[in-house]
């Protein structure tokens, strides 16, 4: 592949995630280089040597590839995201005695925005999951009244934990010490 050289990454969705060996494969297949593997949900970005658009067309055509997008993150977040053990500010501890087992939260980089949240307005974010806890400790006074869009009527409890924890991430109370 020729064209103009990029360094724009490529984040590649599977219908199943592959093996270490074809995700290697794929990447000498597109002239790319396999940056990080997100295996639970079947995604792995890519970094094209050459150009991103001819990298695209390249991995649309392997087997079980769902899709491809750029990264969207802006370049100088690219390298953070690198680092899973990033330094935790103080605030992101205190006052949550469950913060250490909470590995997606130096993952995603959510000490630096939260470090940063002070000059954010406030911005509605709607969660479609598997329902949200409206009681929880640490969304009190957060949500808004909530919608059950597969029954509609009926309270929007969460079934398994997980709109909850999509929703604490976005808008939960932090240092309340409930974790």
């Amino acid at each position: 592949m020729t064209g103009k050289k990029s360094s724009a990454r490529l984040v590649v969705g599977f219908s199943r995630m592959p093996s270490a060996a074809d995700l290697e494969n794929f990447a000498q297949e597109t002239e790319s280089r396999l940056v990080k593997v997100f295996a639970p949900i079947a995604l792995a970005v890519y970094e094209p040597r050459e150009s991103a658009v001819s990298a695209k067309l390249a991995f649309q055509k392997l087997p079980g590839v769902l899709f491809v997008e750029p990264d969207q993150l802006p370049p100088r977040e690219k390298e953070e995201v690198r680092v899973i053990n990033a330094p935790q500010s103080s605030w992101a501890l205190d006052g949550d005695p469950y913060r250490r087992a909470q590995w997606y939260v130096g993952t995603m980089g959510l000490p630096r925005v939260w470090s940063s949240s002070q000059s954010f307005r406030p911005v509605k974010v709607a969660v479609v999951d598997t329902g949200i806890q409206e009681r929880h400790q640490d969304l009190q006074g957060v949500l808004l009244p909530g919608y059950n869009a597969a029954s509609p009527g009926l309270p929007t409890n969460d079934a398994d934990g997980h709109g909850t924890m999509v929703a604490g991430l976005i808008g939960a109370v932090g240092g309340n010490g409930y974790g």
